[in-house]
C-alpha cells in the first residue's frame, strides 16, 4: 500500500522538476535551484520506499552495508554474541564483494 501512495507523488515531483528545467515560461525565475530541491525530495522518497520494501537493503548505498558487516564481525567475536551470520549479513557481504569486483573490473577496462 505504501508504494501505491508514494509512486504518484514521486512521479508528480519529477514532472514538476522536469517542467522547471525545460520550461522557459516558469513562474519561478530561478528554476534550477528549485529543480535541485524537488529532485532531492523525489529521490529521498524513492530511497525511503526502497528501504521499506527491501527490508533495509539498498544496494546503491554501501555505507550501511559496511556498518552492518562491522557490527556482525564484532558481535561474532565478542563473548555471548551471535555465532552465525544472518541473511542480512550475507547480503551485505555479497553487495560489498560485488562493489569491489565491479570497481576493479572498471579500472581494468
Amino acid at each position: 500500500p505504501h508504494l501505491k501512495i508514494v509512486a504518484p507523488i514521486v512521479a508528480a515531483v519529477f514532472a514538476i522538476a522536469d517542467k522547471l528545467l525545460i520550461g522557459s515560461s516558469s513562474i519561478i525565475s530561478d528554476g534550477q535551484k528549485w529543480n535541485l530541491a524537488l529532485l532531492a525530495l523525489g529521490y529521498g522518497m524513492v530511497y525511503a520506499s526502497a528501504n521499506q520494501a527491501l527490508n533495509a537493503t539498498i544496494t546503491q548505498l554501501v555505507t550501511g552495508h559496511i556498518t552492518k558487516l562491522g557490527s556482525a564481525v564484532s558481535d561474532r567475536f565478542l563473548p555471548g554474541g551471535a555465532r552465525q551470520w544472518n541473511k542480512g549479513v550475507v547480503t551485505s557481504v555479497c553487495i560489498l564483494g560485488s562493489f569491489i569486483v565491479g570497481g576493479n573490473l572498471g579500472v581494468q577496462i
